[in-house]
């Protein structure tokens, strides 16, 4: 009896598990903005504002977007060169500096973009929109990390 009953439970534990599948990251950052989207709509009173705070978040998701695709070419042609066993250290050089250059273009557009969208709120808005902006921003962070 006691056999049947652990049998049961684990058959029902795995029947509850089975077909769940997780998000990816890019899944997750792309929910972030768009809760983010949500407090700037709900929190920020006056339309012209609202609706360059959710602009400034689009921004903001499409300066991401193009930091993760340097981060992600960074890594693809780093890999590339490092299995071709005639390249050189000028080699190495050349692809390295092309490529921190426009990583660090992307995170300075990224960066300025942020700091554009803070400036459209007033700082009681602010402290209402912060905490999704900080989930929204570790998400991202996630999903750079993740590549």
């Amino acid at each position: 009896m006691t056999r049947h009953l652990v049998i049961v439970c684990i058959l029902i534990l795995g029947a509850g598990c089975g077909g769940k599948t997780s998000l990816t990251p890019e899944e997750v950052t792309a929910a972030a903005f768009d809760d983010l989207r949500g407090a700037v709509a709900a929190v920020i009173e006056v339309a012209e504002r609202r609706e360059a705070a959710v602009a400034l978040v689009d921004k903001l998701e499409s300066d991401y977007r193009a930091l993760r695709a340097s981060v992600l070419e960074r890594r693809t042609r780093i890999r590339a060169l490092n299995a071709d066993y005639d390249a050189s250290r000028a080699d190495f050089i050349a692809l390295t500096d092309e490529l921190e250059a426009g990583v660090r273009d992307a995170r300075k557009a990224t960066s300025v973009t942020q700091r554009a969208f803070m400036a459209t709120t007033t700082p009681e808005e602010w402290a209402a929109i912060s905490k999704t902006n900080t989930k929204t921003m570790q998400a991202a962070i996630a999903a750079l990390q993740a590549i």
